[in-house]
């Protein structure tokens, strides 16, 4: 049985799109990923944890307001005094600090069909994830999702 074609009228900067498009997820590093497969931006936070469960240990200034965190009570001193704090204020507000346990949470944002996709919005928008303790670029599978999988042989049959 042979498949049947229909005629489409397209813009010509639709159907450029498409063919670049299609002509970048072929060539791509896929990172060992199996078809059909996207980017995301992968978030790393710092959350704090419950005693006993925490991947590493945090000084935390609780009497500033701005909940600043050091990876131990020296470090503060030595900044506080960087800072232009006199020694014994700085010994004293170190002293204060609260020891709390830190872990890692994930969140992944956004999605891209390509790599390239996703450098351009970094370059845009880079500025919105700061706030993270890192973030990076991840490829996923798009496990069983026959929308994903038609949508991307479709446009894969629009490069040369």
């Amino acid at each position: 049985m042979s498949e049947e074609f229909v005629n489409i009228n397209m813009r010509k900067s639709d159907y450029d799109f498409l063919m670049d498009l299609s002509n970048e997820i072929k060539k791509q590093d896929n990172r060992s990923t199996g078809a059909p497969y996207y980017y995301v931006v992968k978030c790393v936070n710092e959350v704090q944890a419950p005693e006993g469960n925490g991947l590493y240990t945090k000084y935390v200034d609780m009497q500033s307001g701005d909940y600043q965190t050091y990876d131990s009570r020296e470090e503060c001193k030595n900044q506080l005094i960087k800072d232009g704090w006199f020694e014994d204020e700085a010994e004293k507000t170190a002293e204060n600090l609260e020891r709390h346990e830190f872990a890692e949470a994930f969140t992944e944002k956004n999605i891209f069909l390509t790599e390239r996709g996703y450098k351009e919005h970094l370059d845009l928008n880079g500025h919105n994830y700061r706030h993270h303790k890192k973030f990076y670029s991840y490829v996923k599978h798009a496990f069983r999702n026959p929308e994903v999988k038609t949508l991307l042989e479709i446009i894969g049959r629009f490069s040369k």
